[in-house]
């Protein structure tokens, strides 16, 4: 099974109404159903965006329908009339931010310029929303954006040369290398500055005894790496590609 179609059979499981539809879609016959008993100023699309900067202020557990009722000067009973639940929330607010990443067309930048692209895109969407790459692992995140994320994401590696289980594959390999390396940032972007500074002196001490270890952490940096990881994932890809040699 597909790393990346894992999403969509995860949120089928968990889907209150119709388990083919994904979260995005039930929420959207949630809003259809009800939504006209609302009679304030709210939508939906002000609803995620509201969700979305309570998220990248204070993560996951700062968000509430309470204090997103508050934010937009309702109640939290008002925000249940357009989405049902928080996990319906959580799904409508990655959503949206995978509907922000640039989606460069493969057939004119070429397939490997079009596939790094996407990798900056998803590292770029996790660094600036560190919500995010938790989200995939606790919350049911399927929508219309993310679909077309993942469809685009397919149409690069077809045009590669990829079909079958080895086009998903080939998507999974870009994909597991993006969360693994940025989720990682990620988590050590969200730490205090005196968190930190204790982590590193804790680890320096640690380092002394490994004299390997010890040169490279008093190396200076020379850069982060993704761009290194991410051409060597994709010269495997090329690599993939080509016929073998008895």
């Amino acid at each position: 099974m597909s790393l990346i179609f894992s999403y969509s059979v995860r949120v089928a499981a968990r889907t209150l109404y119709d388990k083919t539809r994904t979260v995005c879609e039930s929420d959207l016959e949630h809003c259809a159903r009800i939504g006209r008993m609302a009679s304030d100023n709210l939508d939906r699309e002000l609803i995620t965006r509201a969700a979305i900067e309570l998220l990248d202020a204070d993560g996951l557990d700062g968000l509430s329908m309470r204090r997103l009722g508050s934010k937009l000067g309702a109640g939290a009973t008002s925000i249940y009339w357009y989405v049902k639940n928080k996990d319906a929330l959580f799904a409508l607010a990655a959503d949206e931010v995978f509907g922000a990443i640039d989606l460069p067309d493969p057939h004119t930048v070429g397939w490997r310029q079009a596939a790094a692209s996407m990798a900056h895109g998803l590292r770029s969407a996790i660094l600036e929303h560190t919500w995010l790459g938790p989200v995939f692992g606790t919350h049911p995140v399927y929508g219309p954006k993310m679909a077309r994320w993942v469809d685009h994401c397919l149409g690069i590696f077809t045009l590669a040369g990829f079909s079958g289980s080895r086009l998903d594959w080939a998507g999974d390999t870009v994909l597991a290398y993006v969360l693994g390396k940025t989720l990682s940032e990620s988590a050590v972007s969200t730490r205090k500055p005196a968190e930190m500074a204790d982590l590193i002196s804790r680890a320096r001490q640690t380092a002394e005894a490994f004299p390997r270890l010890r040169e490279r952490f008093d190396a200076p940096s020379e850069g982060d790496g993704f761009d290194f990881g991410l051409d060597v994932v994709l010269d495997g890809l090329e690599a993939a590609l080509r016929p073998r040699t008895p």
